[in-house]
């Protein structure tokens, strides 16, 4: 339970050493089945950690809001715990996936985050979603790089060399498709106003494909064999330095504050990015309409609708479909 403004009493429930896990999510078993597979269990066992009181402060008491990510915040510290950005954004997009009779799994996107980064509405990331699956993924709710032009209207990936570098840039793992969470980043990244912080967190995201809001290794590589190129050959050791001395805490994971720090730190890479950032920059195609984010040849492009906000700003953007 929890009451705005009033002390909070943190403690962790778990349940260990069983061979069925009580949790309960939408996509997951029936809440009579996890009820029914609990009593089929000789003994299960549960504990429950209690931590310190969380008083709010005056500016808390004011904002609820303000006040729930401390409390959440707090208690992810104090009992060790793995902060994801998940929401009820989420399970409204799960709605909509099952409406559409989509994949659920691919619509758990950590859309809370995504939203407040890039100054979206819920609606425009259901508007990603639904011209995402017009474009026709497959069962797994995965995106070829064929489809993906043909839902830009291109039929002859010949035709479009930039827009297939920007399919190559969003699939990271070089598997030949991308899932919604990354064509949704991708597209958003494209058409925000960014500062030098918010590129920064934009790649990150981009390469935390499992979207916890860390970067392992392997992630971390890819940053530095697709975003970041140089002239010097990153090898496995020296990339293995230099994740580590970016990972200051020493916990084998990059957070985005670690990033941005580094990155800011280190001039040259974060002007790779921006370099990078330029390949989602390319002139309109025929017969695609577009939005416009600084006009002329180099116009940021999304082929989705959008109504989301640069800069504080509201800015229409027309569809962009082909004709």
């Amino acid at each position: 339970a929890f009451a705005p403004g009033r002390p909070v009493q943190m403690c962790h429930v778990s349940y260990a050493g069983g061979r069925f896990n009580p949790s309960w999510v939408s996509n997951g078993p029936s809440l009579w089945h996890i009820v029914f597979r609990l009593m089929c269990e000789p003994m299960n066992r549960m504990s429950v950690d209690f931590g310190p009181i969380y008083e709010p402060n005056e500016e808390e008491k004011e904002d609820a809001l303000l006040y729930s990510r401390r409390v959440r915040e707090n208690m992810a510290k104090w009992f060790g715990l793995l902060k994801t950005s998940h929401s009820y954004d989420d399970v409204r997009l799960q709605a909509l996936a099952s409406k559409m009779h989509a994949p659920l799994n691919n619509a758990v996107i950590g859309a809370d985050s995504i939203r407040r980064f890039f100054h979206m509405k819920l609606d425009d990331i259901q508007a990603y979603y639904k011209k995402f699956q017009e474009i026709g993924p497959n069962s797994d709710g995965l995106l070829s790089q064929e489809q993906f032009l043909l839902g830009l209207g291109i039929e002859d990936p010949e035709k479009s060399v930039e827009w297939a570098r920007v399919f190559e840039l969003l699939d990271e793992d070089g598997d030949g498709f991308i899932d919604f969470r990354v064509y949704l980043i991708g597209m958003a990244f494209a058409n925000t106003e960014l500062d030098n912080e918010d590129v920064l967190k934009a790649v990150h995201q981009i390469f935390d494909s499992d979207g916890d809001g860390f970067l392992t290794l392997q992630e971390f590589t890819s940053i530095l064999h697709n975003a970041c190129p140089s002239d010097e050959l990153y090898t496995p050791r020296s990339i293995k330095e230099i994740f580590e001395r970016v990972d200051e805490n020493k916990d084998g994971k990059i957070a985005i504050s670690e990033f941005t720090k580094y990155c800011s730190e280190h001039p040259k890479i974060s002007e790779s990015f921006h370099l990078w950032r330029k390949n989602f920059q390319i002139r309109p195609l025929p017969g695609v309409r577009t939005k416009l984010a600084g006009g002329g040849a180099g116009a940021m492009i999304s082929p989705t609708p959008s109504d989301f906000r640069a800069d504080s700003k509201e800015a229409k953007a027309p569809e962009g479909k082909a004709e």
